[in-house]
């Protein structure tokens, strides 16, 4: 015992350094993680509009080109939730996701008409399918199926020189669904023409109020992970500190307790341990 005793004297300041260490860690990857969450904005009141200003504005589910869904068709607008980077937080119709801001510019009026609207139709059974090509379908879809037009995207090429595919919606078994048609599966291209609302006033970023936040951005699984990394290190500082100063301490107290002497009686006379004298 008092070897272990002697061991943890002359082990406290590598304890303790390992125990600031682990702090610095926990303390780098905390940082890390709040750092990396792009600046939030959020208009001031109500919404902002912002019109797609050239061919080629992609509506992305994430803030990467990689993720695109559709081009969204030009001069048309989207509506402005918030600013993450360079990238602009919108809705389209009913589909919520993300846009590069130096392809649209900020509107101070609310237009009329800020969307294509479009319906198709297929002209027989077919399938929408979940990206564009053709070997993942999702749901059936018929000649009565009413087509919610969004915008087009290259995929697959099914047939010769044609490779373009229409990103809709649809209503199936009382739920919307999204996905992609071919073009040659309709029964009529989309009739594109351009928005005649031209005479908006431009603004600039400064309209969107600044908001800063740690954890605004975050997906549920990157939250998780930065709790764990954070807790870890944690735990073993706390034991670090703790563990040594109960041991010594429980040293300490049997130390301060008072031993009985035990006397052995042979006949006339009295043994006591020699251990106890």
């Amino acid at each position: 015992m008092k070897k272990i005793i002697n061991f943890l004297f002359s082990f406290s300041f590598k304890n303790s350094f390992i125990s600031f260490f682990l702090l610095l860690i926990s303390t780098f990857i905390a940082t890390t993680f709040i750092n990396s969450t792009p600046n939030i904005c959020f208009a001031d009141s109500g919404s902002y509009f912002a019109q797609v200003k050239t061919d080629g504005v992609y509506f992305c589910s994430s803030t990467d080109d990689k993720t695109a869904l559709f081009e969204i068709p030009c001069t048309y607008f989207v509506e402005v939730k918030g600013v993450f980077g360079n990238y602009y937080n919108v809705k389209y119709k009913n589909k919520e996701g993300y846009v590069r801001k130096d392809g649209v510019q900020l509107k101070k009026e609310t237009p009329q008409t800020p969307y294509l609207n479009v319906t198709l139709n297929v002209f027989d059974p077919n399938y929408l399918y979940t990206t564009p090509r053709r070997t993942e379908s999702s749901k059936r879809i018929t000649e009565s199926t009413l087509l919610t037009y969004y915008g087009t995207i290259n995929g697959e090429e099914i047939q010769t020189s044609k490779s373009k595919w229409f990103y809709v919606s649809a209503v199936i078994e009382n739920k919307i669904e999204y996905g992609y048609v071919f073009e040659t599966f309709l029964d009529q291209k989309p009739i594109y023409s351009p928005s005649t609302e031209n005479n908006l006033t431009n603004v600039g970023e400064e309209v969107l109020n600044q908001y800063n936040t740690a954890s605004e951005g975050l997906s549920t699984g990157t939250k998780i992970i930065l709790i764990i990394a954070i807790s870890i290190p944690s735990i073993l500082i706390l034991y670090f500190l703790v563990k040594p100063t109960r041991i010594l301490q429980n040293s300490k107290q049997r130390k301060n307790v008072k031993h009985t002497k035990r006397v052995h009686r042979h006949g006339d006379y009295f043994e006591f341990d020699e251990g106890e004298l």
